[in-house]
């Protein structure tokens, strides 16, 4: 923190930003790889440590930001005030010593930080998402790949009809709104002041994996019967490979989904024919998330029609799992190379 200052305080003086560039990399760098560590443990990393995250993009785009900075760039509460709190909570807990001013806590060496993040690193498990931090953008926080698409949010899903229409209105109400706070760069002070779209697209994204689900035990219910256990093994096998990768779309923080998983994979152990269980459960929050998104319908319809009544061969079982990963595939590709949950991990600190 106290580097930042000095180094935006030589660039009020007239100092180049292309000096400043290297070092300011490097934070952004060590940064944004700190925040990945706390959304890989799924722990909150804090609106303070993603605040300071944001704060050294802006200074990276000086030039262009700093009539927006104002007199205090580094003073807001969400930054001081929650590092002192973090401070006092490891000092609680007996992780730094409590005879210890935050001076003392900053090493007088500086090759120490530099250590513990060369270290961290070869602990890292999947370093293409680390690396991919140095390409993270202001607008990917703010879902700027999603702002135009429509076919991935609101295109047909097999076996069901759903009333988008409200939602899509919705949609582009937000974008509008996202697109003014970032261009008015309300993010630099206030990085959680407008997490509405973040919020529309996490209900989406759930009434499309809810209502694949959904089709998929219909469908599960009325042709299990009649399949012998070689075909359901195999059927078994890649609806859970499916099922595991979409499962990561949703916060780690939602444990209905986390609920409804554990109870499809004890269903498909336990009892391989009948999913009535699970399908009444999703229903009901499928319907309750299309509510919060498109109101309250007069004339009392839910939204959503569920018709999967044609007979599915195991082809067709297969070619639904395939459109079901497929969607959810290309949504994670859309946010590349910032992966998806990091931006999931960004709401979660909002709220």
């Amino acid at each position: 923190m106290a580097y930042l200052a000095n180094i935006l305080e030589g660039l009020r003086s007239g100092g180049a930003i292309e000096v400043a560039n290297d070092k300011l990399t490097e934070l952004k760098e060590e940064a944004g790889f700190m925040v990945l560590l706390f959304q890989s443990g799924k722990v909150k990393a804090g609106k303070w440590f993603w605040s300071f995250y944001l704060k050294i993009m802006a200074m990276i785009d000086y030039e262009s930001n700093n009539n927006f900075f104002g007199e205090t760039l580094f003073e807001d509460e969400e930054l001081l005030s929650s590092i002192t709190h973090f401070i006092q909570h490891c000092k609680d807990h007996k992780y730094l010593p409590k005879n210890r001013t935050e001076t003392d806590l900053v090493s007088k060496n500086s090759n120490v930080p530099k250590d513990i993040v060369k270290d961290l690193h070869k602990s890292a498990q999947n370093y293409y998402f680390f690396f991919g931090m140095k390409f993270v953008t202001i607008s990917h926080l703010y879902l700027k790949p999603f702002w135009t698409e429509n076919e991935l949010f609101f295109g047909k899903i097999t076996g069901s009809i759903i009333e988008w229409l409200p939602t899509i209105r919705r949609h582009a109400v937000e974008v509008n709104k996202t697109k003014e706070y970032i261009e008015n760069r309300q993010w630099i002070s206030k990085p959680f002041g407008h997490l509405s779209y973040h919020e529309l697209v996490i209900q989406i994204i759930a009434v499309r994996m809810y209502t694949y689900m959904w089709v998929m035990l219909v469908i599960f219910n009325k042709e299990m019967p009649k399949m012998d256990v070689n075909s359901i093994k195999v059927i078994y096998t890649e609806t859970k490979y499916k099922i595991d990768m979409v499962h990561r779309f949703m916060p780690h923080t939602d444990t209905f989904c986390s609920d409804i998983v554990a109870a499809l994979y004890y269903a498909m152990n336990e009892n391989q024919k009948n999913f009535d269980c699970i399908i009444a459960r999703i229903s009901v929050r499928v319907k309750d998330i299309l509510v919060e998104l498109n109101g309250r319908n007069s004339n009392g319809s839910d939204w959503i029609n569920i018709d999967a009544n044609d007979e599915f061969s195991g082809d067709m079982i297969m070619s639904f799992l395939h459109e079901f990963g497929n969607n959810f595939n290309q949504l994670r590709v859309k946010l590349m190379p910032l992966n998806y949950a990091l931006v999931l991990s960004f709401l979660v600190e909002g709220n």
